[in-house]
């Protein structure tokens, strides 16, 4: 009797574990078959002030996109929810750049709720943002006989001319903007030259910026030392002793 239920017991436990195996294998099966699917990255790219950005070119593979007039375009890929996929801004409009400096692009895929067409994925939003690209470029100004005046960028005084009459700056702009570098001659009425300056039309290519001055100060005439008298100049005629002597 002891025997038999044993086996009985042994049977029975055999059968459970086998039910409770084959359930968790459909459970994780379902699963899996309900988080795979197509998903759809919807890319969104815009400026720092929230005006759209059209005309960004985007790649995955084989893919391309490019952002339409709001700024708007979409790129599909084919995994399950908690997959990492990733794709690149190749290209953006002239003027911009991406805000963070980070071309390669990298989205989890999440289910948010809606599904496209029924595919069993999801739509997942991801936004780019852009700012206005500003280049460094770099302006030497030379004068040819002027020292210790203030060189001016737009206006505000960036550096001043060395003991040569040498300065060097670094400016950052976008380009196509202008730059105005001069040389203030407020404070110097010797110059030759009022207030020098020449207007730089700013390009994405060219960022050694030259500027060439014929300016120059006149020196101040030598002034004599403090404290030295100079003696006149006095003639001392010859006397003839003998002769005023006879006269007396």
């Amino acid at each position: 009797m002891h025997t038999s239920f044993r086996f009985i017991h042994h049977n029975v436990f055999a059968s459970l574990l086998a039910f409770g195996t084959t359930f968790l294998i459909q459970v994780c099966s379902d699963a899996a078959e309900s988080t795979s699917g197509r998903f759809m990255v919807k890319i969104n790219c815009h400026t720092q002030e929230g005006r759209a950005v059209s005309g960004v070119v985007l790649q995955s593979g084989a893919n391309t996109a490019r952002t339409d007039s709001r700024g708007a375009a979409d790129l599909t890929f084919d995994g399950r929810e908690g997959d990492e996929v990733s794709f690149r801004v190749e290209k953006v409009p002239p003027g911009l750049e991406l805000a963070d400096r980070n071309t390669e692009r990298h989205v989890v895929l999440r289910r948010y709720g809606s599904e496209i067409n029924g595919l069993g994925g999801s739509v997942v939003p991801h936004d780019i943002t852009l700012r206005n690209r500003k280049d460094s470029y770099v302006v030497m100004v030379y004068a040819d006989r002027a020292a210790n005046l203030p060189v001016l960028a737009n206006g505000k005084p960036v550096s001043r001319l060395n003991s040569r009459g040498a300065s060097m700056f670094r400016y950052e702009a976008k380009p196509g903007e202008e730059l105005v570098v001069g040389v203030s001659t407020q404070d110097e009425p010797r110059a030759s030259t009022p207030n020098p300056k020449k207007v730089f039309k700013l390009s994405g290519d060219e960022h050694l910026l030259l500027f060439h001055t014929e300016l120059t100060v006149t020196q101040p005439p030598d002034k004599k030392p403090h404290g030295v008298t100079k003696k006149p100049n006095i003639s001392v005629l010859p006397v003839d002793w003998g002769k005023r002597a006879r006269k007396r």
